[in-house]
């Protein structure tokens, strides 16, 4: 039987590995400096490349030729021969899920670390090691073997989960990403092949097969000669074979979307026979195709198979829109719908993503324009953690309206209406979603830690917040803050209100001490007790009315400007001015689960919260509502998580006839929830503002 395209092309050496050049340089460095051994996780997709990689290494290591050119092995020595006919004994490869129990794979791992000499190395190979998290100690027992490992012992790791390998095991490996390859090298790569393989083919095609393989060598070799069986790789051969008839469903759904004809997308989406995850994904790059070469004019492939799509049904698409939204730049409609979609985690149900796309069909019927989206800056905030708004829909820009939006000029050295409006926000949500009351106020001066310039100010506040996060998380198992730049003293601090350990308790204690220690040596001598205050402001008694909480939110935005309307109704303390921190710093920022995004994305199944500030529901900021809706919360999101379920079992899923009732059913259990005043409830809620007079 004649080998597979993957298989007769499979590299052998470091020089024949494509688009990997960062792993190559490392481990072929490593040769080329000797053979030294190193414990290695690769890591990546199925079908990447990672145990070729690891077998090259291997070969490397013990090759009786070496230094050899590029520090890849000889393959005509002894050693080579023999690893390559699967013969070798000084390097085994051991198929982690094939063992049925720990024992039997301590036992394997064991015996072949016996033997090992001064001189002579041994190359330990675990393939698919993340099926080892079945076996907690598993990882325990390696984490001492890669320690210390016996003489000439070098261990090799490869998964498709890197998250399932424990952090201690990581961190004592050397961890080597294997990554899809980008467009460019796939057409390269794809090129050499059918080259070596006689098989005539164009630029276009090979796009696809890349699009097809997902950039990973051995899917889209596989691709590759199914297409080129007896014929000529064209496009329109490997969309035939493929059935790319997903393009004209996008086709149909974006035209309905330009329309905003939300039952017609709602019955697209549905009757569309594709995984949930595989739709909202296609859906995301067509945005991004359309945004960039329709509306910007470049000419950049997101993705080849979309790209490949008609000029003609592209067309129809941006018509459809340019009709209904005539006095709207659609470009930046277009960059509004683009961020307005949350990020798609893995570990999200397929009835969250029906809830996320029937969230963003309403919006896009429903709204004219999308509200300007701002980055958040300062050094709280890291690029990836850009927060993205919803768009504005009729109930917020009403509920704006009766909430008072201030007509007092925005003054540099003070809080604006917004930014203790979102701070509320934010604050009420915690206790609505987590049942967690802020308890700790905290203040970092950066003039006590020496720090004169713009860029060490933020190097020293982002490193308090990321340290501080990490502490948190591991003294209690979360971490929610709230934090507020200001001047004192003529330099930046940081004021800050957090969720932390219960007074009395171990983890208090120890945070106290960690407040004390915090770069001790880099604060200013006699001060340094003053370079982090820190108070403890809740008590069992003021908990249940969240006194202390609400004490801690007035505290922190106390540097709003006095002449605001609501700043006598807020209560807040004495006024201090915050501070001009010029236009590029971020005023306050906030944890990931209080941003806009972290809050997004924990209102699953249509949980929007109630905003006693928004809705100028005054006589309930401070009542401590948010207790009882916690309790209610919960049980509501239990019931619909119960109801998605019982669906599920309802409906089998393989079958088409079912899957189809099954989404019919999920629609129509999505539009029987009642909004957010509407939902059972223990306490009595204020009226939704469009009902009261």
């Amino acid at each position: 039987m004649a080998e597979s395209l993957a298989i007769r092309h499979r590299p052998k050496v470091f020089e024949r590995v494509a688009g990997q050049g960062h792993a190559v340089e490392f481990l072929s460095q490593l040769i080329i400096e000797g053979q030294i051994c190193r414990n290695i996780l690769l890591h990546g997709a199925i079908g990447s490349g990672k145990t070729t990689l690891a077998r090259i290494y291997a070969k490397a290591l013990t090759c009786e030729q070496q230094p050899f050119p590029g520090g890849s092995p000889c393959l005509d020595c002894k050693s080579c021969r023999e690893i390559g006919a699967g013969e070798a004994t000084n390097f085994h490869e051991l198929d982690a899920p094939s063992y049925e129990n720990f024992v039997q794979l301590k036992s394997k791992i064991d015996s072949l670390a016996l033997g090992a000499s001064k001189g002579w190395r041994r190359v330990i190979f675990i393939d698919e090691a993340q099926s080892l998290a079945r076996y907690p100690q598993s990882f325990d027992y390696l984490l001492k073997k890669v320690e210390e490992p016996s003489e000439g012992i070098s261990y090799c790791f490869a998964t498709t989960a890197f998250e399932k390998i424990s952090p201690a095991l990581r961190s004592r490996l050397h961890c080597l990403e294997i990554r899809p390859l980008i467009l460019p090298d796939c057409i390269k790569y794809l090129e050499r092949i059918a080259e070596a393989e006689n098989i005539k083919t164009s630029p276009d095609a090979l796009a696809l097969i890349a699009a097809l393989g997902d950039g990973q060598p051995r899917n889209m070799l596989h691709v590759l000669e199914v297409v080129s069986r007896s014929a000529e790789v064209t496009v329109d051969r490997v969309r035939q074979i493929y059935n790319f008839g997903y393009t004209d469903i996008l086709t149909r759904y974006f035209i309905a979307l330009g329309q905003g004809d939300f039952r017609r997308q709602t019955e697209i989406f549905f009757q569309w026979n594709e995984d949930a995850r595989e739709k909202v994904r296609l859906i995301q790059v067509l945005m991004l195709s359309l945004y960039y070469k329709e509306l910007c004019g470049l000419s950049l492939t997101i993705d080849p198979v979309i790209a490949s799509m008609a000029p003609s049904d592209r067309a129809q698409i941006i018509t459809a829109f340019r009709e209904r939204l005539k006095q709207a730049n659609l470009k930046s409609f277009w960059e509004g719908l683009i961020q307005a979609w949350p990020v798609i985690t893995s570990d999200l149900s397929e009835e969250s993503l029906f809830i996320l796309i029937t969230d963003f069909q309403r919006r896009v019927s429903a709204a004219s324009e999308i509200v300007e989206h701002v980055p958040p800056e300062g050094p709280f905030f890291s690029p990836t953690e850009a927060a993205w708004r919803p768009p504005v829909d009729k109930m917020t820009t009403r509920q704006q309206r009766r909430g008072g939006r201030s007509e007092v000029g925005k003054d540099p050295r003070y809080l604006t209406y917004d930014q203790v409006k979102d701070l509320f926000n934010a604050a009420s949500f915690l206790t609505q979603e987590y049942g967690c009351q802020f308890n700790i106020r905290v203040t970092v001066r950066s003039r006590l830690f020496g720090c004169e310039t713009k860029s060490e100010v933020s190097k020293l506040l982002s490193g308090f917040a990321h340290a501080f996060t990490d502490r948190l998380n591991k003294w209690i198992g979360h971490s929610h803050w709230l934090c507020v730049q200001e001047f004192e003293d003529g330099a930046v601090c940081s004021r800050i209100i957090a969720v932390g350990p219960q007074p009395d308790s171990r983890e208090f204690k120890m945070m106290q001490k960690w407040f004390s220690n915090w770069r001790k040596n880099e604060r200013t001598a006699g001060q340094e007790e003053q370079a982090i205050t820190a108070d403890l402001t809740s008590t069992q008694k003021s908990a249940r009315k969240m006194k202390s909480h609400w004490d801690c939110v007035r505290w922190l935005c106390a540097g709003m400007i006095p002449a605001e309307p609501i700043y006598k109704r807020l209560l807040l303390p004495k006024s201090r001015q915050a501070g001009d921190l010029g236009s590029k710093r971020r005023r306050h920022s906030a944890s990931e689960s209080l941003t806009p995004s972290g809050m997004a994305d924990a209102m699953q199944h249509e949980m929007e919260p109630l905003s006693a500030f928004d809705d100028e529901a005054w006589d309930h900021l401070y009542t401590g509502w948010e207790l009882q809706e916690f309790h209610d919360r919960q049980k509501e999101k239990r019931q619909r998580q119960a109801d998605i379920h019982a669906i599920s079992r309802k409906y089998p899923r393989g079958d088409q006839e079912q899957d189809e009732k099954r989404k019919r059913e999920y629609g129509e259990l999505l539009k029987s929830w009642p909004d957010r005043y509407r939902r059972p409830r223990s306490w009595y809620a204020w009226h939704p503002p469009d009902e009261v007079s």
